[in-house]
């Protein structure tokens, strides 16, 4: 993920948490609450059939159209619930 992310990217929010971080789980609750991603499945992010047809959509975009489509999304804010560590949920190496 480095080479997609901006320093900026690597500040830390009061908890501590870095702000790709927070973004990223952010993004896993709005796929979750828009139907794209299966909600029991924390530290794998498994498709519903509504996420497999929207990815078959959009096969012909490329990934890093793909990671500028993530970038344009709006900031969403804080929520205390993405600070707290979950089952299976593990940070990525950047």
């Amino acid at each position: 993920m480095k080479p997609h992310l901006i320093p900026g990217d690597f500040d830390r929010d009061t908890s501590g948490v870095e702000r790709w971080w927070k973004s990223v789980n952010w993004m896993r609750y709005h796929l979750v609450q828009d139907g794209y991603l299966q909600k029991d499945s924390y530290g794998i992010w498994a498709l519903t059939e509504k996420g497999v047809h929207s990815v078959e959509d959009k096969s012909s975009e490329t990934s890093e159209d793909f990671v500028e489509h993530l970038r344009a999304m709006p900031d969403t804010g804080d929520d205390a619930d993405f600070d707290q560590p979950r089952s299976g949920l593990r940070r990525l190496d950047p």
